[in-house]
């Protein structure tokens, strides 16, 4: 999209140009009816200067906090908590399965991806992090087709690339309702396999719609798609063709510049002394800490957390145990030149049975929860839960 749109810019100005002269006349209405892309926000870049305050931290403990109780409680016991209307409550998505028609149906398209190139994570300067992980790092076949590795590689966007529309005049209809493209996009990878989702670049369509080239201000809830969180999506693709669902036991995020994620993590790193990032196994951090915790809250570690809390028919009862921040190697690839970005690893087991809150009110909830994170687990150091009252 970036190259589409660099290479209209360069056409747009060449003919403006006569022979040697430019037409300034048309070039000047030509720039006052296309202003500029806003300049790179270099906010996400990892800088041990710049770390979460209080209120900041706070709030994503908080929010973590809440994930961690869900997560460990049956899918009744998460919809108690959730307030679930439902009879019996639960925590699950509406989305399950494939959900193939639903995605054509609310405008997702899949884009053009190479795999080969895009999918190759040793090449990345991540196969460390992979082997620690026992996940291949390879993609799922080369530049051939040939058979070389386990991941496969999917962009999936809220726009069509082959129209000719803008993205604000993308129109579609679903259940009777006109919508508009959201310019969203969710670039990931799955290895079924080892176990593996990894995020590698996302833009839900609440994000946006706020961007030029988009709608350029942010939409009313009733605009968006029904379909729209990560979450939701990433399933889709982990579910689909994959003989073993339950076999999930990384969730991962590559190059990682959400704002507030990245200032969690500056945060969490500075309270246990590390200023830099490092190669695998990275800074870790163990469930209970208070790093831990305001991670499952971030941005990146909810959309984690979700998909284990709304997916327990398929997953289990599933939660997070532990969190790594890493840097990359350098790329073991002549042809590839990286920097030494950022990347989160939060590995996934089975909440023990013992573990699993499953009463048959909100009160009982509220006991068998804060046994479980307060004291009777061996996790013993989660230091509040949320509760539900009626």
């Amino acid at each position: 999209m970036r190259l589409l749109a660099a290479s209209a810019v360069i056409l747009a100005l060449a003919v403006l140009v006569i022979g040697e002269r430019v037409n300034l006349a048309a070039l000047k209405d030509w720039l006052l009816d296309h202003p500029p892309a806003p300049r790179l926000d270099r906010r996400g870049a990892f800088d041990p200067s710049r770390y979460a305050d209080q209120a900041t931290w706070d709030k994503y403990i908080k929010k973590g906090d809440r994930l961690l109780c869900l997560m460990a409680a049956s899918d009744r016991a998460a919809g108690y908590l959730e307030q679930d209307p439902r009879d019996p409550p639960s925590a699950a998505s509406k989305w399950i399965g494939d959900i193939r028609n639903e995605l054509e149906m609310w405008y997702w398209h899949e884009a053009y991806v190479e795999v080969d190139w895009d999918c190759d994570f040793e090449a990345a300067g991540l196969k460390t992090a992979f082997d620690g992980l026992e996940l291949n790092s390879l993609p799922l076949h080369d530049g051939d087709g040939n058979p070389i590795g386990d991941n496969n590689c999917w962009a999936i966007h809220h726009y069509d690339d082959n129209s000719d529309e803008d993205i604000v005049n993308q129109k579609y209809m679903a259940n009777g309702k006109e919508y508009t493209a959201t310019g969203a996009f969710y670039e990931f990878a799955t290895n079924h396999p080892g176990g593996l989702v990894f995020a590698k670049n996302i833009m839900s369509p609440r994000s946006g719609v706020t961007f030029l080239g988009s709608w350029g201000r942010p939409a009313n809830p009733d605009e968006l798609p029904e379909l729209q969180y990560c979450s939701d999506v990433l399933w889709a693709y982990w579910v689909r063709d994959n003989p073993n669902v339950q076999n999930l036991r990384v969730y991962g995020a590559q190059h990682v510049v959400n704002g507030d994620t990245v200032l969690l993590v500056t945060r969490a790193m500075r309270d246990v002394g590390k200023s830099a990032l490092e190669a695998w196994p990275g800074v870790e951090f163990a469930y209970g800490t208070e790093g831990f915790r305001a991670l499952i809250g971030s941005p990146i570690g909810a959309t984690a957390a979700h998909m284990l809390v709304a997916h327990k028919a398929d997953l289990g009862v599933k939660w997070i145990t532990k969190v790594n921040i890493v840097k990359n190697n350098p790329s073991p690839r002549k042809n590839r030149r990286i920097g030494a970005d950022m990347h989160m690893f939060f590995t996934i087991e089975d909440v023990p049975q013992d573990d699993i809150s499953d009463p048959d009110s909100p009160g009982a909830v509220k006991r068998s929860v804060e046994r479980v994170l307060g004291g009777k687990s061996d996790k013993k150091d989660i230091a509040r839960v949320h509760t539900v009252r009626v």
